[in-house]
């Protein structure tokens, strides 16, 4: 997405302002699609769901080769969102099905690392010196029909149909009630880290290009950023149930605000440095953070709209970040989106606290029942 919107605003001038809503119209389409998900999740064939998706994604970036306007680049955006928004809950409820869901949520997360690593090359060196934009979208069409290959093993369902409940420990399928509090807590945690994390990520090349960097050092750099990602998240992977996913989101939070304060230093060492930190704080926070969910949801059912908690606070960052670069320069855009994350970290812990409270209820209280 960096390289991309770079592109753009190299091809069509366009404003920080003006790449910031391309970037909210593609989260937002994301949300609409997966803020429903708690509910077509159970009912839909996952497989179909995915081909469909996979099917609209692609004619999508093929008709984007011949947008040449602002508002055809946003319908473009959010087409793109609401199509690629229906892979991610299937994907996260298969992932969270699995028998241990951490370690399953970090090895996703090193997959998609290892192919933004190989895109960030294919796309620096081949595709915008040869065929600009459209190469690109291209690109990005191939790499995404591709994954149909992988769609004939994917589970066809995994949340069994919701069952009726009274308390705190079977409460399956009611998602209004005091038990849903954890993970509804956990969810605006989400929204608030990944906020953080996609409103400096948005213009990551932009602020590369303010350091002073060419556009070849920045696709080096965005392509360590990868591979920070996958060994951070194939550590995460490796210690599984080891260490709390609470204590992993303390550590990353710290990391991914260091590495924002390296950014107040010029040149291309302080803003490499920076970066790489800020992908290894990613492949620890975000695995994380859906294991925290998996594990507060008593409700066995908000965990798949994970990815839609996501999108409302990446779209809502990425509709006031030319504000806030307006007011504050990229500097104020760092110090905005680590105080999200530190704020994401305060309520995940304050989640976490709740469930271990209510279950400490419950065993309570089943232990004065007679017998």
């Amino acid at each position: 997405m960096p390289l991309l919107l770079g592109a753009l605003a190299d091809r069509y001038g366009l404003s920080d302002g003006a790449l910031g809503q391309l970037n909210a119209a593609f989260i937002a389409a994301t949300m609409i699609t997966g803020l429903s998900a708690p509910y077509w999740v159970p009912r839909f064939d996952w497989r179909v769901t995915n081909y469909l998706a996979i099917a609209g994604a692609v004619a999508a970036l093929v008709l984007g080769t011949g947008a040449t306007t602002i508002a055809a680049l946003l319908i473009l955006f959010a087409a793109l969102g609401l199509f690629l928004g229906a892979l991610l809950p299937t994907s996260f409820a298969a992932l969270g099905e699995t028998r241990f869901p951490n370690r399953s949520y970090a090895t996703g997360v090193t997959m998609q690392s290892i192919l933004a690593a190989v895109a960030n090359i294919g796309i620096s060196v081949v595709l915008i010196p040869y065929w600009g934009v459209s190469g690109i979208l291209l690109g990005l069409a191939l790499m995404i029909a591709s994954g149909a290959i992988a769609i004939r093993r994917h589970p066809r369902g995994g949340v069994a149909p919701p069952a009726p409940a009274s308390d705190y420990s079977t409460p399956r399928g009611h998602l209004l009630t005091r038990a849903a509090l954890p993970a509804m807590l956990t969810l605006l945690a989400i929204a608030l880290v990944i906020g953080g994390i996609q409103g400096y990520w948005a213009f990551v090349e932009r602020i590369g290009v303010g350091h002073g960097l060419a556009a070849e050092a920045i696709a080096a750099t965005l392509s360590l950023c990868a591979l920070a990602s996958i060994v951070n998240s194939a550590v995460v992977a490796w210690i599984g149930d080891r260490v709390h996913a609470l204590a992993i989101i303390v550590a990353g939070t710290a990391i991914v605000n260091l590495s924002f304060f390296l950014l107040t230093f010029s040149g291309i060492v302080p803003f490499v440095a920076s970066n790489i930190l800020f992908a290894s704080a990613f492949g620890l926070l975000v695995p994380s953070y859906w294991a925290v969910l998996k594990r507060v949801d008593a409700t066995d059912r908000l965990f798949v709209a994970g990815p839609a908690a996501a999108s409302a606070g990446a779209v809502a960052v990425s509709l006031v970040a030319g504000t806030v670069i307006g007011a504050g320069g990229y500097i104020g855009l760092t110090i905005f989106d680590g105080a999200l994350t530190m704020a994401a970290a305060l309520l995940a812990i304050v989640a976490g606290a709740a469930m271990n409270r209510a279950r400490m209820r419950d065993e309570r209280e089943g232990g004065e029942q007679p017998a």
